[in-house]
């Protein structure tokens, strides 16, 4: 036996050393070959120590291993009997001392080798394994850590007297679940309150954390026979090396608060708390997610990452790592920024992108639409390509580096424990994709941020956009004389920069109304002084004056493109108002400066629609559905449009009313600006138009109504036997929305019934009331909150005055009664208005009784010349009231011939001719029947009609344009 041992030490220690060998490139297999013998011999050495005799062969795994890592050779040449257990990573309690973590880390990343390089784990799950691996060893660090300090100073407490943990932050790639193999871990240490320890000798909690801080770093770095356990970084806590080593999570609030900067931004997207108080960790990240994510679109994420960029792209060329796997031209960190550039800009609006690993990042981008999906296939295939072969090279020798090794001999086992027969094809793929990864990097980031976008620049964006919206009558680009002359053979943006600049110059106080180039008018040169004039301007940062200097000309020079003359003017004027609501807000600005496609739509849109330049002006964020057509989506249906809602609604579930409604607000207004597109650019008619905002109101007050539930149910309980929203309740539409022609800017006629059954039966909370005055709160809830004013404005206009008996009425009255009332009481008129009502939201059953009801009254037979009179008496009365035309031009609603006449003639042919079997609320579906010769008629006014609200302009027509026919009455 001893001679036995002997002949294996001398063939173990007989073993050249791997960098003496010298191979040609292309012929990696020969250090294969060389890496067997040494596996024999370690296999050797194995079956004479364990006598294991049956094992002649060196196994895959281990082949695999000792190819790959210089590293791993070492380790099991001094622990050979850790080789029956190489693919089998230790599971065994961690006491905490140095020198167990250190061996604990060690004998993992022997089987992490073992296991990635033969192929049994793949690069993902092995950058997963050794995040584990880490977060093992904090967590035993820290409890023993922690448990020393108690021993001295009791446990620490807040001044209620409750016990404190530290949380202990990863960030980074550990953060991020995705550490590599040889790594230092960034850590940020942590504690929910103020307080001290209970101790007989206590410490401040600030001091006493601070030691379990100190402690647990030393336990994980400590140096070991074999090694550290890990390179602990506390840096990247508030104010780096010169902060206190633990901070209360509100000393961390204020920090970011206050001097937070970019580049802490982009660190605390990876954050992810892993030992200590976790509850209390995801606390901090939540009240820090606001200094993480910005509200709204945060464009200005652009200019910080430039600038970390700028400062890594530095501190390579100084230290010639252009070869840099991590920080070099399309290396890691380059993948890494533009995933969390995406996350930074979006974050604040979508929280599906608030996660740690840049691979569920990257899937969550692509699956929210924000990256093409072929795209976020690539970036995740080169992202592992380049994470493996970093995990390769750090495999070697356990080193912490991202340089491809120069020598042949080490090229070659990287690329033949990848799998490449070939050294140079392994080389060349691995250029291929970081020529990949830079350009894509470069096309996000292609405006720098000193520069203004040049004129060819905004030419291709104008040319972008073209058929975004339609050019009426696809004329010719048409050059105003009086407002292009002052441009006449110069360029327009830097003529539009050279304006701008005067008006912003110190000798601005010298220029006025006197100074306007003839070729602009006094209104829109007053605008132009008042904006420059305006504090926003004035006393706008550097960062922010360079980005208004960029935009306004660029702004400038695309409304002189326009298609039609006509519109320059009030667009221009239009963009005024937007910029003096945004001014404020640098986000928006910077989401212009770096995306003049963008821009070009958005003057596109300015220039057709006062409306939507309204909209946008007082909602900005809508800039977010700018930025690519397919958000232009329009809902096909309403199961399509309700499912779209509770999406967006369920990735928003909050207790806080106010942000519930401006979810709401936001969620309508974003279908609004996707139906007003749609309708510019010809892709949604006027009556289908119409009919997704009826459904789109049906939705909201779907919503409204849920709220307005649950709080009720929270302050006084349901009525008894109630369990779902809106039972023994039902809220009816009428007018346009019962017809389901709502406008843009139309309010909406609801009458509230409930069911009589319910009206004795008391509620079940602590402050009972009986079913009646409860469905008389709910009714006044859902009105109130549908009427709310928020910053955003309100989500509709309400008008209760078609209940029965009108305003006298009461504001909800049992079904019952509402039957007995149509039934009995009802006027003619009341019964016209019927024709276009229907359930709109609440109790299904109520909906059955009311559609009964409804077909009901409309059948009913009536003497026609009675019906004739009456209904035209009451034509006349409402024309004589409201109509609006003139000689010169007729009110498209109230006017002869209009909306209003064509809905009495059919009222009036509907109860004439009744009964039919089926009445629908929609004209566009009765017209056909009574009044097939009108039904384009219809659809021309409602387009008529629509336009002009896009227009902000009455709905009047002049008489010599208007379809001649005669009046229906």
């Amino acid at each position: 036996m001893t001679e036995n041992r002997n002949k294996i030490a001398i063939l173990i220690d007989a073993e050249p050393e791997l960098s003496a060998i010298k191979l040609p490139a292309e012929h990696p297999a020969r250090t294969q070959a060389r890496e067997r013998e040494r596996a024999r011999a370690l296999l050797a050495h194995s079956i004479e120590s364990h006598a294991n005799s049956s094992a002649d062969e060196p196994s895959e795994a281990l082949q695999a291993c000792v190819l790959a890592s210089d590293f791993a050779f070492d380790v099991l040449k001094a622990k050979p009997e850790w080789l029956l257990t190489l693919t089998q990573p230790p599971d065994f309690p961690l006491s905490g001392a140095a020198c167990d973590l250190a061996e604990y880390r060690v004998r993992r990343s022997i089987a992490q080798i073992a296991l990635e390089v033969s192929g049994a784990m793949s690069s993902q799950q092995s950058l997963g394994y050794a995040s584990d691996t880490a977060k093992r060893c904090i967590s035993a660090a820290l409890s023993l850590a922690e448990a020393e300090t108690q021993a001295r100073f009791g446990l620490a407490r807040d001044a209620e007297g409750n016990g404190v943990r530290l949380c202990v932050f990863a960030m980074g790639k550990l953060g991020g679940h995705e550490l590599n193999f040889s790594s230092d871990i960034d850590l940020i240490m942590c504690f929910a309150r103020s307080g001290e320890s209970d101790g007989a000798r206590s410490l401040d909690n600030s001091e006493y954390f601070a030691r379990i801080t100190r402690r647990c770093a030393q336990l994980l770095s400590e140096p070991c026979p074999f090694g550290s356990a890990y390179r602990v970084d506390l840096r990247l806590r508030p104010f780096g090396s010169a902060g206190q080593a633990a901070l209360s999570f509100a000393a961390m609030e204020d920090y970011y608060q206050r001097e937070g900067r970019d580049w802490e931004r982009y660190a605390w997207i990876k954050a992810r708390a892993v030992a200590g108080d976790l509850v209390g960790g995801e606390e901090l990240r939540e009240r820090l997610r606001p200094f993480i994510y910005r509200r709204y679109l945060d464009f200005a994420a652009f200019e910080g990452m430039r600038e970390m960029k700028a400062l890594v792209d530095a501190e390579v060329r100084k230290a010639d790592m252009g070869s840099n796997l991590k920080l070099g031209p399309g290396g890691i960190r380059e993948i890494e920024f533009l995933i969390q550039l995406e996350q930074l800009i979006r974050g604040g609006r979508d929280d599906n992108l608030r996660v740690a690993g840049s691979l569920p990042a990257l899937e969550a981008l692509a699956k929210a639409g924000w990256l093409n999906e072929e795209d976020a296939r690539q970036l995740r295939v080169d992202y592992l390509f380049l994470r493996s072969v970093e995990n390769r090279v750090q495999m070697l020798r356990d080193q912490q580096c991202h340089d491809l090794p120069s020598d042949t001999p080490s090229q070659d086992r990287i690329a033949a424990s990848l799998g490449y027969d070939s050294t140079q094809r392994f080389l060349d793929e691995l250029a291929g994709v970081r020529e990949r990864v830079h350009r894509r990097f470069g096309e996000a980031v292609t405006l720098p941020s000193a520069q203004a976008p040049t004129e060819a620049h905004l030419e291709a964006s104008l040319e972008k956009t073209r058929g975004f919206l339609p050019r009426r009558g696809r004329a010719k680009i048409e050059a105003s004389a009086r407002m292009l002359s002052v441009f006449k053979n110069e360029d327009a943006f830097e003529q539009s920069s050279l304006i701008w600049q005067r008006l912003t110059s110190p000798e601005r106080d010298q220029i006025g109304v006197h100074d306007k180039p003839e070729e602009i008018s006094i209104e829109l040169w007053q605008a132009l002084l008042g904006f420059a004039d305006s504090s926003g301007v004035q006393n706008a940062s550097a960062r922010a004056r360079s980005r208004i200097d960029r935009v306004v000309p660029m702004f400038w020079s695309l409304a002189l493109k326009l298609d039609r003359a006509s519109e320059i003017e009030p667009c221009a004027l239009r963009l005024i108002a937007f910029l003096q609501a945004i001014i404020g807000r640098s986000a928006y600005l910077a989401l212009l400066a770096e995306k003049p496609l963008v821009a070009a739509r958005l003057v596109q849109l300015f220039a057709q629609s006062a409306w939507l330049a309204q909209l946008i002006t007082c909602t900005p964020m809508l800039l977010d559905e700018l930025l690519d057509v397919r958000r232009l989506r329009l809902p096909n249906d309403f199961a399509s449009l309700q499912a779209e809602a509770q999406a967006e609604f369920a990735t928003g579930e909050t207790d806080d009313l106010e942000q519930a409604f401006e979810l709401l607000i936001s969620f309508k207004h974003s279908v609004q600006l996707r139906l007003a597109v749609g309708f510019l650019q010809g892709h949604i008619d006027a009556v289908s138009t119409l009919r997704a905002l009826s459904d789109l109101a049906d939705v909201l007050i779907r919503r409204v109504l849920d709220i307005a539930w649950r709080e009720l149910k929270r302050s006084v309980g349901l009525p008894g036997g109630c369990t779902e929203s809106g039972q023994g309740f039902a809220i009816l539409a009428y007018g346009s929305l019962g017809g389901r022609e709502l406008n843009f800017a139309s309010d909406l006629d609801l009458v509230f019934v409930f069911d009589a059954k319910q009206a004795e039966a008391e509620t079940e909370g602590a402050k009972s009331i009986d079913g009646q005055r409860f469905y008389v709160r709910l009714a006044q809830r859902v009105i109130s909150l549908l009427t709310s004013q928020t910053r955003f404005g309100a989500l509709y206009a309400i008008d209760t005055r078609l209940r029965p008996n009108g305003n006298k009425g009461l504001l909800v009255t049992t079904f019952d009664a509402y039957r007995d009332y149509q039934r009995n009481e009802a006027w003619l008129w009341e019964h016209q208005a019927l024709v276009r009502a229907r359930y709109c939201a609440g109790d299904p059953q109520l909906a059955q009784d009311f559609t009964i009801l409804r077909q009901e009254i409309l059948a009913q037979p009536r003497e026609p010349s009675k019906v004739h009179s009456e209904i035209a008496h009451m034509r006349e009365r409402m024309r004589g009231e409201l109509d609006r035309s003139n000689d010169v031009l007729i009110d498209l609603k109230q006017g002869r011939g209009g909306l209003v006449d064509i809905e009495f003639a059919l009222q009036e042919r509907l109860f004439t001719f009744a009964p039919e079997t089926h009445y629908p609320s929609e004209s566009e579906h009765l017209i056909p029947r009574y009044f097939p010769e009108l039904a384009s008629c219809h659809q021309r006014l409602l387009e008529l009609g629509l336009r002009a609200t896009l227009e902000l302009r009455p709905r009047l027509v002049e008489l010599k344009r208007f379809p001649a026919w005669p009046a229906p009455l």
